[in-house]
């Protein structure tokens, strides 16, 4: 007489997941923090990549390692590796991690030009992105390497209608370079930007006549894609 296998019920089964998540979750809590320790404490580059790669593949989940990270980022004086220290921090940085943003707004102004530009890279990568970022995207759009200067441009007109009242901000600030590159960025936004022509208009008297130029060609082309004569 052939004997039936038992079957599992449906409570053992749902036990014995949730003892594999837990079991999973505690094996992701070591693995960072033995990463963690390794960005304390190593001075191995092969580790210290090998440890912010592991960081970084966690996502927003690896958000304990942020100070670990800032302090390769901020401290470290090889150059490569503090570009993969900027990228892992934009994978685990996020809109409420303000240490994060605030580290990598800095690292736009950095002499070393691959710096600027992987910190714009890792500014794409949080999500929801940081309000905070975009003045100092507004003032990297005049950075006088081409390459970042697009970027700048390229992430700030991601986010619009969000970056809209930065930029308007930006109109007024005290740097004519800020101005002009307010004024430039509303121009190609275009249509949406018809918010900002009295702001525009206010431009047009000002001292500096890169940003009268800028404020003229913005509303030229907002004219044209409202079919309005401003």
């Amino acid at each position: 007489m052939r004997r039936e296998k038992p079957t599992l019920g449906l409570k053992h089964l749902t036990s014995g997941v949730i003892l594999t998540a837990i079991l999973i979750g505690l094996s992701g809590c070591s693995s960072t923090q033995t990463n963690i320790s390794i960005l304390e404490s190593s001075k191995d580059i092969t580790e210290l990549r090998s440890a912010l790669r592991a960081i970084g593949r966690k996502g927003k989940r690896g958000y304990k390692a942020i100070p670990q990270v800032v302090h390769i980022v901020q401290r470290h004086p090889d150059s490569e590796l503090r570009q993969l220290a900027i990228r892992t921090l934009g994978k685990i940085g996020s809109e409420d991690r303000n240490e994060a943003t605030r580290v990598l707004c800095n690292c736009i102004f950095e002499p070393d030009v691959e710096i600027r530009r992987m910190a714009l890279v890792a500014l794409g990568d949080i999500t929801p992105f940081p309000m905070g970022a975009f003045p100092p995207l507004i003032e990297a759009m005049g950075d006088k390497d081409s390459i970042v200067s697009k970027m700048a441009m390229t992430l700030l007109l991601d986010y619009v209608p969000h970056c809209n009242h930065a930029l308007k901000n930006a109109l007024a600030d005290q740097e004519p370079k800020i101005r002009s590159m307010a004024a430039l960025a509303l121009g190609h936004i275009g249509y949406d930007a018809r918010f900002a022509v009295p702001k525009l208009k206010d431009a047009l008297d000002d001292e500096n006549p890169e940003v009268r130029e800028k404020a003229r060609e913005a509303i030229d082309k907002i004219s044209a894609q409202t079919g309005i004569q401003y």
